[in-house]
Parts: C-alpha cells; sequence; structure tokens
C-alpha cells in the first residue's frame, strides 16, 4: 500500500529536479560545509571539524549517486582537514587573538620603505 504521506518531499521538484533525490543527505552536505567556510574564515579550528563531518555527508553522497570520483575527492579533502587541524594545533602556528587579524598575517602588514641607495 502507497502511503503518499511520506513522500510528499519527492513530489516538490525546482528546475525538474526532486529537492529530496538523496534523502537530504545533499541538502546537509551543503549546509554543513557552508557553515564550515565560514568558521574557517572567522579563523576558528572548529571549521575543519565541520569540514570533515561535511567529507563524510559528501562521500556518502558520492555512494548513493554511485560518483566514485567525489568520494575520493572528499577522502583526500578530509585528510587535508585532518592535516589543517593538525598545522593549526601546533603551537608555533597559533593565531594570537589578543592581536588584531591584520597583525597575526604578514601579508597584510604594510610595507616597509627601501632605506637603502644606491
Amino acid at each position: 500500500m502507497n502511503n503518499p504521506g511520506n513522500d510528499w518531499l519527492n513530489t516538490i521538484e525546482i528546475w525538474d529536479f526532486p529537492v529530496s533525490a538523496y534523502a537530504g543527505v545533499d541538502w546537509f552536505a551543503m549546509a554543513i560545509t557552508l557553515i564550515a567556510i565560514y568558521f574557517i574564515g572567522n579563523q576558528s579550528k572548529l571549521g575543519f571539524y565541520l569540514m570533515i563531518i561535511g567529507n563524510l555527508a559528501w562521500i556518502t553522497l558520492g555512494y548513493l549517486s554511485q560518483s566514485l570520483a567525489m568520494i575520493i575527492a572528499n577522502l583526500l579533502f578530509a585528510a587535508m582537514n585532518i592535516r589543517a587541524i593538525y598545522v593549526w594545533s601546533r603551537e608555533e602556528h597559533r593565531v594570537d587573538s589578543s592581536k588584531p587579524p591584520s597583525s597575526n598575517n604578514p601579508l597584510l602588514e604594510p610595507a616597509q620603505e627601501n632605506t637603502h641607495k644606491s
């Protein structure tokens, strides 16, 4: 017996694409990845942990959609995120939160004038 009450979300389509073709895994992966990028942009290590959760969701989606490339890519991205956690955890790479962000990044420091004459 078909229960239409359970499949209401599958009937919603946007541009001829079903909204929940992969049981919401695609939407979760997208949302958690965007949140992770926000945290990484704010120099929070939490973003890398969230990104790994996103990688697992994308790997799941790769399995559901039978995309080996998506699975391999996200395994590599997860490895890079684990490396980033390790690098950010080392003491010499810690950002001093008492300083403004520009003083923590040598690329944002003002250029020093050349005092040497030729």
